[in-house]
């Protein structure tokens, strides 16, 4: 279980920037981590798009639209998931499971990674090597506890809504719980309404389970899968006043 601390602020954002990008321990992956994937690099493309001289002009930017859709979670069953190229992710309640994926001939163009142990076949014939990722076990992660000093944001099952960003919202006491996908990797925020009760240090304290905890570098906190050898990084957090 691992915590974080900081000398709390009226109006506040706590921003875990869990810049979560998938990385091997066996060997390079010829995609970097952070990279973007570049079926979905944004401002790319006008920001409306013209057929012929006196057609209509799309009133919306079409990159923006096609990021927004690989990134967004959907609800599946009794939970929600989403990910990107590199990985996985699937939430139920305010537990999160990420899969890491690696590619051997590098990540697949406009991919995006399924939150299952493994892509299914195509109809008629089986995947090719070059289609089929090595996939690890799952790095899970459950914000456990909230509080200031004595002050406690009570355990409850939170609210779930995916918003116009794709980003999903998990709110409940007070306190609402950001999943995001991005290029970097995923993203959790704590985003409060306002300041705690008590005094003293504000502490978010999130379970870790499923992966090796394998030490501690200035870029965060690092997790491995001694099987596949993949795994993730959390990275430090980030505070934002939100004033």
């Amino acid at each position: 279980m691992w915590g974080v601390r900081r000398p709390y602020a009226a109006h506040v954002v706590l921003a875990c920037l869990g810049a979560i990008g998938c990385i091997s321990e066996r060997q390079p992956s010829p995609a970097r981590p952070d990279a973007p994937a570049p079926a979905v690099t944004a401002g790319a493309a006008p920001s409306h798009v013209r057929s012929r001289p006196g057609n209509v002009t799309a009133p919306f930017d079409i990159p923006s639209v096609v990021r927004r859709v690989h990134f967004a979670y959907r609800a599946e069953g009794d939970g929600w998931t989403g990910g990107h190229t590199t990985y996985g992710a699937t939430v139920r309640g305010r537990a999160i499971s990420l899969t890491p994926y690696h590619y051997a001939h590098g990540v697949v163009p406009g991919a995006r990674a399924a939150p299952r142990p493994e892509p299914p076949d195509l109809p008629g014939r089986p995947a090719t090597p070059a289609l089929r990722p090595t996939v690890g076990a799952p790095l899970r992660l459950e914000t456990v506890s909230i509080a200031r000093g004595d002050a406690r944001v009570p355990p409850r099952s939170p609210a779930a809504a995916v918003g116009q960003d794709g980003a999903l919202r998990l709110a409940g006491g007070g306190v609402t719980e950001e999943l995001e996908n991005r290029e970097a990797g995923f993203e959790q925020r704590w985003r409060f309404a306002a300041p705690l009760r008590g005094t003293g240090d504000l502490v978010v304290r999130v379970r870790t389970a499923g992966q090796r905890f394998v030490g501690t570098t200035e870029r965060g906190l690092h997790f491995v899968d001694p099987t596949s050898g993949l795994g993730f990084r959390y990275g430090w957090a980030s505070w934002i006043d939100a004033t």
